[in-house]
């Protein structure tokens, strides 16, 4: 192909093609260097303790469009021509190796993962054939639509984006902390801002005086966590049937192992429903808020709070709540307490955990292919509490063990979560 604005011809590769994306993302990579990823989960490619290892190894190149639709490259060996760089717009280097002799492009569909929908073997015409080695990728996205030749579009439109290959001749090029983001727009810059993670949920306000919703779950989990539940409540029954089909996923719940003064408890929402004929319909919750039950008083039927019905003169017993009808709760804050002196350290229950995931472990054996995964959340981890909450949402604890572990301090939670773990690895 020649060069575009007819200023001389193009050197090695140049190849035009066409890449359609509802994700707003374009990768490049070859299916043989991804086989771990296989059992990932969707999105890999996007998570902060991902995306570096994957790109320093040259295994993947990613960026993000900003919008989904149809987007033209360009992949070339040779300099931007005089039209492209005329309306160039940000441009980032990536480190990639060659090793099969051809990279694929693709919207993700064909990145290896647990939900893999694609094989880009399947599209030869997003492919393009290289020789093995390594290479400095720069992807520079192009204003097309600020010319007018362009605009009109046709064979001589630009394309939005130019991949040129270099051979890698100095020093290792750094990764991305994310798949930065490259608009076609001559005004904007690339960014790879990285996302701050925490595992502390932001404080909400909550109202204390009011009643809510109670359940039992055997499945609750910690606050900044989600969960699933199938068959342990009437769920509906929390709200009006004139609120409509979405009002169930206004209504707050509590949540908790036991609905007994004292206990821990969730305040949660819930975020979706799915199910099959015949079988009990799974709702899924975002864990909210910890709390502790300070009362069971009453219940709640059909949206409609009821006050508690009692029997007996002289010893009187709170009856039954009415059938297909939810406890009403009162809540209160989880208080504050002082955090024990640092038992454990967050080097040595993590070089025990990896340990684990990279090898044959209880973790290992129960993530199966997500271990490899995982432990590169792991690695990531610089913080003994995002470590026990991962160890909170990943050890077999019963619901009441892990709501009164998740809300100790820091230190206390990370003894708790690697005493248990310890037990597991007994």
């Amino acid at each position: 192909m020649s060069d575009m604005d007819g200023s001389g011809a193009d050197s090695g590769v140049s190849t035009r093609m066409y890449v359609a994306t509802d994700v707003a993302h374009i990768v490049m990579f070859h299916p043989d260097d991804l086989e771990h990823a296989g059992a990932w989960p969707l999105g890999w490619y996007g998570e902060r303790f991902v995306y570096p290892v994957e790109s320093a190894a040259g295994r993947l190149v990613a960026w993000g469009t900003t919008s989904d639709g149809g987007f033209d490259l360009r992949v070339t060996h040779a300099p931007l021509c005089t039209r492209e760089e005329r309306y160039a717009g940000p441009r980032w280097q990536f480190p990639y190796t060659v090793r099969h002799g051809r990279v694929y492009f693709d919207n993700t569909d064909g990145l290896p993962g647990q939900e893999q929908m694609a094989d880009v073997r399947n599209t030869e015409s997003c492919s393009v054939a290289l020789p093995n080695g390594d290479y400095v990728v720069t992807v520079t996205a192009i204003e097309g639509a600020a010319e007018p030749e362009s605009a009109a579009g046709g064979a001589a439109a630009l394309p939005a984006y130019v991949v040129q290959f270099s051979p890698k001749t100095g020093p290792a090029v750094p990764p991305a902390q994310f798949p930065p983001q490259l608009p076609c727009r001559r005004d904007m810059v690339g960014q790879d801002a990285c996302r701050r993670e925490t595992t502390r949920p932001a404080v909400e306000e909550v109202d204390f005086t009011r009643r809510y919703p109670a359940f039992v779950s055997t499945n609750v989990a910690r606050a900044g966590g989600s969960f699933t539940s199938a068959g342990e409540a009437p769920l509906w029954t929390a709200v009006s049937d004139r609120g409509g089909r979405f009002a169930l996923y206004d209504a707050p719940f509590v949540v908790a192992a036991h609905l007994v003064p004292g206990a821990p408890a969730i305040l949660a929402q819930c975020t979706g429903s799915h199910g099959t004929p015949g079988a009990p319909r799974s709702y899924t919750f975002r864990a909210k808020t910890a709390v502790r039950i300070a009362a069971v008083d009453g219940s709640i039927f059909e949206g409609v709070y009821e006050k508690p019905r009692w029997s007996g003169l002289f010893r009187r017993q709170q009856l039954l709540k009415p059938e297909g009808a939810l406890d009403a709760v009162r809540i209160v804050p989880v208080a504050q307490i002082e955090d024990s002196a640092e038992v454990v350290t967050l080097e040595d229950v993590r070089d025990q955990v990896l340990a684990d995931l990279n090898g044959q472990g209880p973790l290992s054996q129960k993530l199966g292919g997500q271990a490899t995964f995982e432990a590169l959340r792991v690695v990531a981890m610089d913080r003994g509490d995002a470590l026990a909450n991962w160890l909170l949402d990943v050890l077999p604890l019963n619901a009441a063990d892990r709501l009164g572990v998740s809300v100790l301090p820091p230190h206390a939670k990370l003894a708790a979560v690697a005493e248990a773990y310890d037990a597991l690895c007994l």
